[in-house]
């Protein structure tokens, strides 16, 4: 048997190192698998560990890709004269093929042709070395992620957990589809607790369920044990960094906690677009620091230029910023426009669109055009129903479909400021007073700001006047939240 550096979970209980002695070790590490690449270069075990290092840092993919490349050839090279490779390489083959899949499938949305090689060299590993773990277990995490073939998913999860029962990170994986494939929380819950169990260690399985718990049952104290327990077996684990500084932010509103976790894990990865992403978020909306969370989402997208809520808030927070001045209109449109083909089933980034091209460059059809495509999308979308029911009613003159419009916003949205003060208008040129008093009544209990215009529309209302004030005009959805 050929020894090959360990793939599975380590669960054992020896004292996590500090964030500089791990970066010492990785270092360390890597200069080994180049001596050993240096010395064996046409061993299998020693290229296919220095590509499965090299796969984890995605400014070096193309030296991963010509690696994983020169192990398979070299493994192939391990044949008998039949061709049929040597019985001892069977388990090299098969777990750096599985990798070599893993890595390819991690670059799908970048190219299609990817996800068949990957599934391919999935069935070649599984071909070779029946019910491999690593190759059965990422078969069913690609067939769920990627190739959306769900049945043929769960089981092959299901095998997998049967035959490997001690694989944390895949009943991690198997927790998330059964959260978000299945919708079976109960089930979802059970999986990771049991990675969490097989694993009290496993830095995967502590922050898949400390995620699970953050996002979907609302126990906060017990997210953040799990966060805290992940950080605690990996200081340098990029992902929960990321999602414990999210977890900081949204639920405990503790930010230099979160901009501490953020700043560890840019650090770690200054390419890891979701950390710079949850960072600019932060202090976009909750630092209130403009000029730093710009910064920051030009990071995200120097890190992946199609990150499509970077994007949109960038756009946003252009507007805010230039919007005023004839460059910043064209910079927010682009940002706008790049956002929309980043990911063009997106109705509220469409929508908010179209109330940039209403509000700031006066273009009353193409906003209307944009906010009927969204609408198409979900036509549940508030931010659409507000801004073209304000069309209809003040550029079109159509009460009634404006009516429907903001009928809809606030079926969605029942505090919805500005519908409530549109339709109010409608129902005092309707001569229904009380009707139109009520919905003042209501948005002013649900307003932030505008109170002492909205107190002054109420006031004149009573007094018997039209109480017809102007609102406050187009309302845009704010900025997007972190990203899990």
């Amino acid at each position: 048997m050929i020894a090959i550096p360990t793939v599975f979970d380590t669960n054992d209980d020896t004292p996590p190192a500090t964030a500089k002695e791990q970066l010492q070790q990785v270092a360390a590490y890597e200069n080994s698998l180049v001596q050993s690449v240096k010395g064996q270069p046409n061993d299998p075990v020693s290229l296919g560990a220095y590509a499965d290092f090299l796969s984890c840092y995605p400014d070096r993919y193309s030296e991963a890709l010509e690696m994983f490349e020169r192990c398979l050839v070299c493994c192939c090279d391990k044949a008998d004269v039949r061709g049929e490779l040597l019985p001892q390489y069977d388990l090299v083959y098969s777990t750096y093929v599985s990798l070599y899949a893993t890595f390819l499938s991690s670059m799908v949305t970048a190219d299609e042709g990817n996800g068949e090689r990957a599934c391919t060299l999935y069935e070649k590993a599984l071909e070779k070395s029946q019910g491999h773990p690593l190759a059965l277990g990422d078969l069913a995490t690609f067939l769920h992620r990627h190739k959306k073939a769900y049945r043929e998913a769960e089981a092959a999860y299901e095998q997998h957990l049967n035959d490997h029962p001690g694989h944390a990170s895949i009943w991690a994986k198997y927790g998330n589809f059964l959260k978000s494939v299945k919708r079976d929380m109960k089930a979802a819950a059970r999986a990771f607790k049991t990675g969490v169990k097989v694993g009290p260690r496993n830095v995967e399985a502590l922050t898949a369920y400390a995620v699970f718990l953050h996002g979907s049952t609302g126990d906060f104290e017990l997210a953040e044990t799990m966060y805290q327990r992940a950080f605690e077996a990996d200081p340098l684990h990029v992902n929960n960094l990321s999602n414990f500084g999210l977890f900081l932010s949204e639920c405990k509103a503790e930010f230099k906690r979160a901009e501490t976790m953020y700043q560890k894990a840019m650090a770690c990865d200054p390419t890891h677009a979701n950390s710079a992403y949850n960072y600019a978020v932060l202090l976009d909306s909750g630092m209130k620091d403009q000029a730093r969370a710009e910064e920051m989402y030009r990071k995200c997208l120097e890190a992946n230029a199609n990150h499509a809520f970077a994007l949109y808030n960038l756009a946003v927070l252009v507007e805010e910023v230039r919007g005023s001045t004839d460059e910043g209109k064209r910079e927010a449109e682009m940002l706008f426009v790049a956002a929309i083909e980043a990911s063009p089933r997106d109705a509220v980034t469409m929508a908010d669109y179209g109330r940039f091209k209403l509000v700031c460059l006066k273009d009353t059809k193409g906003a209307e055009e944009l906010l009927k495509r969204s609408l198409a999308i979900d036509r549940a979308c508030v931010v659409a129903c507000y801004n073209l029911g304000m069309i209809e009613l003040v550029h079109n003159k159509r009460k009634d479909e404006a009516k429907k419009l903001f009928s809809t916003a606030l079926e969605v949205e029942g505090g919805h400021v500005e519908s409530l003060r549109y339709m109010a208008r409608i129902y005092v040129a309707e001569g229904k007073k009380k009707e139109a008093e009520a919905m003042l009544v209501r948005a002013l209990e649900n307003a932030k700001d505008e109170r002492a215009n909205i107190s002054k529309e109420l006031e004149e209302l009573r007094r018997g006047g039209g109480g017809s004030g102007s609102g406050s005009g187009s309302a845009g959805v704010g900025r997007r939240r972190g990203s899990r």
